[in-house]
């Protein structure tokens, strides 16, 4: 029961979570984790309607394997990318989220 939108909030581009309410514990605990590392997307805000729970995220250009697989689409991107500290930022996340 998750499904992903494009929207904006306040002027902001945002990635919008729909979730059903029967898993609010589940995503009050991403929102959570969400809010206390740099390298994990950032979480604007959060609403409740109907049978939905609404969570406003940070809208990313493009994703780590898009970059890899696809440089020549993001090449503003892939021309940034270092690899090794790539490994670094997903290792600290991956530590984040599992604490």
């Amino acid at each position: 029961g998750t499904v992903f939108f494009r929207g904006s909030l306040q002027g902001i581009a945002a990635a919008v979570k729909r979730l059903l309410q029967d898993i609010v514990m589940l995503a009050s605990r991403e929102v959570n984790i969400l809010q206390d590392h740099p390298n994990l997307i950032h979480y604007y805000y959060q609403e409740a309607q109907a049978n939905f729970l609404y969570i406003a995220l940070e809208l990313c250009p493009a994703s780590r394997s898009d970059i890899v697989e696809r440089p020549d689409l993001h090449r503003e991107i892939s021309n940034m990318f270092d690899p090794k500290c790539a490994l670094l930022q997903i290792t600290a996340s991956l530590c984040h989220l599992h604490a």
